[in-house]
């Protein structure tokens, strides 16, 4: 019998028919699975990927919370830099 496997984490790259750009939509590892660099080695096979794939591609977007500081030193291995500040607001439902 094989042994089983479960799936623990997911990231993606999403790109247009035309143009150069690549979004870096999500990246998601299991809160008992984080801390082994999962998030890092997802995205690393991804960017390779892409790179190998579709190699006129050269700008990447990909967003993350200010307060995922995980996260953010992830991106910061791969040198992405903040450019803007996107601030999201929710109504409270109980009003």
């Amino acid at each position: 019998m094989a042994p089983r496997r479960n799936l623990v984490g997911f990231t993606d790259l999403m790109a247009a028919a035309a143009g150069d750009d690549v979004f870096q939509n999500q990246t998601l590892v299991l809160p008992g699975h984080r801390g082994h660099r999962l998030g890092l080695a997802m995205k690393a096979a991804n960017l390779r990927a892409m790179r190998a794939d579709e190699p006129h591609r050269r700008l990447v977007h990909t967003w993350v919370a200010p307060g995922n500081q995980h996260m953010r030193a992830v991106n910061a291995v791969f040198g992405f830099q903040a450019v803007e500040l996107l601030d999201e607001w929710q109504r409270d439902p109980t009003c």
